[in-house]
């Protein structure tokens, strides 16, 4: 990823940019505005763009290149987490590569009352006769908007000033996430939850899958089990997002009780089966139950040992 990032940087001079502000709505429908810059702005946004990948490279090479994988109980140095785990982000990328169209940010859109949470900066450049793309995404904060209420004085040259008219946006020179390669990599856990409300959002559709789970015909849960996970949501980051983790994957639909029963015979699995069914009550071992549904059980295709494998990617 270091060498990846190093690349890009090299690419930066013959580079277009954009500039976009991220608003999420009460109701949660994200509006993506495009803001139009000059050749100034571009430039200083470029070395701001440039002294943070120096930033990343650092970090990532401190820990060997090797980027853990985001965990919500732990205020990580740096960590990488799929986009296709950022549902809301699948509404907002087609704004960003321009399928859809954006708002054009205007004077009259700008107002306290807009629910701003990052600015993001596209970096668009040619690699392999091809067009890529990489996105940073910076915090949002109130300071960043004046609203221009009062009178407000700029120097223009030697000691005369002139009156500043309109609003004001500013943007900071840190850049705590970027999207790479399918792959978001932040280096805060508050900023990146925060620009996407992610925590609130897959606790919400963690209760949503408790419902999944109470109408499908593989698990037979009752109303303990539903009490002891809704529990375990609430008060667990990490569980919660494991159970988030099990709705987007989707593994538990190819669940095959047959093979779940004979690897039961061989290791302890630590959940129950009766009548075909996994069994969810007060008693089930709610950490033994995220294995089966996120299907971390797993078999070397060379040596044919098993294995509990929280990460996995694919063949």
């Amino acid at each position: 990823m270091k060498n990846r990032l190093r690349s890009i940087k090299s690419k930066l001079n013959g580079a277009n940019f954009g500039i976009f502000l991220i608003e999420i709505k009460s109701s949660g429908k994200p509006i993506v505005y495009k803001m139009l810059f000059n050749k100034s702005i571009q430039t200083e946004v470029s070395k701001i763009i440039e002294n943070e990948i120096d930033k990343y490279v650092n970090i990532i090479e401190e820990l060997d290149n090797d980027i853990p994988e985001y965990n919500p109980d732990q205020e990580q140095t740096i960590f990488k987490i799929n986009v296709k785990n950022i549902e809301i982000f699948k509404e907002i990328l087609p704004f960003l590569t321009e399928e859809k169209r954006p708002i054009i940010l205007s004077k009259k859109d700008l107002n306290e009352r807009m629910k701003i949470r990052a600015w993001v900066v596209k970096v668009e450049f040619k690699e392999d006769n091809s067009t890529k793309q990489i996105f940073f995404l910076q915090k949002f904060v109130k300071s960043q908007f004046l609203q221009v209420g009062k009178m407000f004085f700029i120097p223009i040259s030697g000691d005369e000033f002139r009156l500043l008219e309109g609003n004001i946006l500013g943007m900071g020179n840190t850049f705590n996430v970027i999207l790479i390669d399918d792959f978001f990599i932040s280096k805060s856990l508050k900023t990146f939850e925060y620009i996407f409300n992610f925590m609130e959002y897959y606790k919400k559709e963690s209760r949503v899958f408790l419902k999944i789970l109470k109408n499908s015909q593989v698990f037979s849960i009752d109303k303990g089990g539903l009490d002891v996970l809704e529990e375990k949501i609430n008060g667990s980051k990490r569980f919660a997002y494991k159970i988030y983790s099990a709705k987007v994957n989707a593994y538990y639909r190819d669940i095959d009780i047959n093979k779940l029963k004979a690897l039961s015979r061989q290791i302890p699995i630590g959940v129950m089966i009766n009548q075909n069914k996994i069994i969810i009550n007060e008693n089930t071992n709610m950490s033994d139950l995220l294995k089966v549904l996120n299907d971390d059980y797993e078999q070397s295709l060379i040596t044919d040992n098993k294995y509990i494998s929280h990460k996995k990617k694919k063949l």
